[in-house]
This record gives structure tokens, C-alpha cells and sequence, in this order.
């Protein structure tokens, strides 16, 4: 974990981060959210023994950011996480570098709980996420945002010694407004 977060510091070390839009100056807030609809496939190991299965999951994560320097952000995610069989709700803080104009980086990495239907089953949820995406900005402070997302989920039940694992890459959309 600490690498994947070394790495995420680096690459955006790296890039320079001389965004030159003033949407991302230093000292500006960012306000928004995404939303995304994916099929995910989980790896559910209990006792050994691995079973996969797949599932249709919605999930809409609202966001607020601070600029600490031009072009990179902290930002606080709170992720939700819907599917036929569980849903999730996670914390996460992150980091967001614009590279070039207004195409961004992300990287974010987040604990919560996993509240698992018919069976009143709550578990701990480990999970980041990586991805990129771009800004198109529909009014002066408005953007609307596509990006290309990994996300690594992993849920523990201690009482079961079961965990549960997912890995996707999916689509999704966001909406920021800079302050």
C-alpha cells in the first residue's frame, strides 16, 4: 500500500504538474462527484476453497478537493458502493494531479464496511482506486468529467474467515464545480 502510494506521488511528481488553468490554483475548492454502472467480477475465498461470480454494481461517490499547489488536490471521496448482493460504503482520501490542460490523474485509497443483504453480515471493506480522466469544462466553473477507473476492492469477514475480492476497470462519469 505504501508503494502504491509512493508511486502515485511520484508519476504526479514527475509530470510537473504545471497545470496552466486557473480552476486548479492554489487555494481553490473543488466540489463534486461520480457516478458509474459497472459488471464486476468477485473472488470469494472461504476456507480455501475460491468461487467467482458476477455482479451488476452502481456506484456514486461524492467528492470535495483542496488545491495545495497549481494543478494537485487533496480530495476526500465517500464511495457507495449498490449491488443484488451487498452494498458498500467506504471513506476514502486521495490525491488528484492535472498533468496536461485539463486531462487529471487520480489516485485514492479507502476502509469502510460491506453490509452483505439476506444474511445481516457486516464486514470490513480495503480498497484504492487509480484512473485518468478529463475536465470539459460546460460553464466557467463547471466541468463535466469522463474517466477510465481501476478499482481493487477486498472485503475480510473475520468471524467467517471468508474475504472477498474485486477487481474492475470501468467508465465513469463526474461533475465538478471549482471554487
Amino acid at each position: 500500500m505504501k508503494k502504491l502510494i509512493l508511486l502515485i506521488v511520484v508519476t504526479f511528481a514527475a509530470f510537473n504538474l504545471q497545470a496552466q488553468n486557473s480552476h486548479y490554483a492554489k487555494g481553490r475548492w473543488m466540489l463534486g462527484g461520480n457516478i458509474a454502472f459497472v459488471n464486476a467480477t468477485f473472488e470469494n475465498t472461504t476456507n480455501g476453497v475460491t468461487t467467482s461470480s458476477t455482479q451488476s454494481v452502481f456506484n456514486i461517490s461524492p467528492q470535495v478537493g483542496y488545491f495545495i499547489t497549481q494543478g494537485f488536490a487533496l480530495t476526500l471521496n465517500t464511495d457507495f458502493n449498490f449491488s443484488n448482493v451487498a452494498n458498500t460504503v467506504s471513506l476514502q482520501p486521495g490525491v488528484r494531479g492535472y498533468v496536461v490542460k485539463d486531462l487529471f490523474l487520480v489516485g485514492r485509497v479507502g476502509w469502510g464496511q460491506t453490509n452483505v443483504k439476506d444474511s445481516n453480515t457486516e464486514v470490513r471493506n480495503f480498497n484504492w482506486q487509480v484512473g485518468v480522466g478529463y475536465s470539459f469544462f460546460l460553464a466557467p466553473n463547471v466541468a463535466l468529467e469522463p474517466g477510465l477507473y481501476y478499482q481493487y476492492s477486498r472485503d475480510t469477514n473475520s468471524v467467517t474467515s471468508s474475504e472477498n475480492v474485486s477487481k474492475v476497470i470501468n467508465l465513469g462519469l463526474g461533475l465538478r464545480v471549482f471554487l
